[in-house]
């Protein structure tokens, strides 16, 4: 959405990453034969409708979490409901792991204003998923403030043969391991919390694991995450063009 994306224009630092895909050791668990094209596979995640949604997910404290900058210190977080801090303008990221046969149902969630504004804005909310190769799940989800604001994903199930799906939204969800979600805030916020946002995230992974294919080598040992990090960047330095993914 080039409303919500066109905010503080500014240079930003990259990360680069070599990600390369596994062999697989077997056919176990695979499609008999990659699909025909306009084909679905005969997976969990086939026709799923990745738009609909599961009632949120409900706790009767929420836990604190400390969003990061980016992926490389991406706050780590599990099913339940969390609480952070987020000003206008920031982005925060976190993770959560995701086994094969797996899905996420998550939430963000803006309180009523601060300040006695209560105008409706567009734009203001921004939810996005990625999966363990960094490509993005399904399209940003950014949503209008109107006296609160709640902004939402539901993925497929996590699937090998999810690779086959002409769907991106299934596509992508391809990947057991960590995914990361971006939350962000748009900066025309500023009038309806003048010191930043109470922000809820609900998590929820549904459906128990299932066993996923057997690979011919053991993944590479990610580097340690920073265990320091700073101020969360803002809502425009953490666009980046991430649509592609491992294969």
């Amino acid at each position: 959405m080039p409303e919500a994306r066109a905010v503080l224009r500014r240079p930003h630092p990259r990360g680069i990453r070599d990600l390369r895909a596994r062999r697989l050791a077997g056919r176990a668990g695979l499609p008999a034969r990659a699909p025909d094209q306009g084909q679905h596979p005969s997976s969990p995640a086939a026709g799923h409708l990745v738009h609909r949604h599961a009632p949120a997910r409900t706790a009767p404290t929420k836990r604190r979490a400390k969003g990061g900058t980016g992926f490389n210190d991406a706050g780590s977080v599990a099913p339940g409901v969390w609480k952070d801090h987020i000003e206008p303008g920031e982005t925060r990221f976190y993770r959560v792991p995701v086994d094969w046969g797996q899905q996420l149902n998550l939430s963000a969630e803006l309180p009523n204003s601060t300040t006695g504004t209560s105008h409706f804005l567009a734009n203001a909310l921004g939810l996005s998923v990625y999966n363990p190769a960094r490509g993005a799940v399904g399209n940003d989800s950014f949503v209008a403030y109107d006296n609160g604001a709640a902004a939402k994903k539901f993925t497929a199930p996590v699937d090998y043969g999810n690779r086959f799906n002409p769907t991106d939204a299934v596509s992508a969800m391809r990947f057991a391991g960590w995914y990361y979600l971006e939350v962000s805030l748009n900066p025309n916020t500023a009038p309806y919390f003048a010191k930043g946002a109470d922000l809820t995230l609900r998590v929820d992974v549904r459906q128990k694991p299932k066993p996923g294919p057997e690979y011919a080598s053991p993944p590479r040992t990610s580097p340690s995450r920073p265990t320091t990090g700073t101020r969360p960047r803002t809502a425009a330095a953490h666009r980046r063009t991430r649509r592609g993914a491992a294969p």
